[in-house]
């Protein structure tokens, strides 16, 4: 007996009780967590960014005040 190349793939199967229910969560959670992740990078990014300005600004401002 053959078996036929689509019996070999994993298929998903969805119920109307919500079996679809737990890849949909997977995907959210995935997604909310990339948004997440997306966000501390750029602020980490600008607050170094605004410490260095500051740092190199340092210098100039005690010039200014004599």
């Amino acid at each position: 007996m053959t078996r036929s190349p689509l019996a070999l793939t994993p298929t998903m199967h969805t119920t109307a009780s919500g079996g679809g229910t737990g890849l949909l969560l997977a995907m959210v959670v995935s997604g909310v967590f990339l948004g997440a992740l997306i966000t501390v990078t750029i602020n980490i990014w600008l607050s170094r960014r605004k410490s260095h300005e500051e740092e190199r600004n340092r210098p100039r401002a005690a010039f200014l005040r004599r």
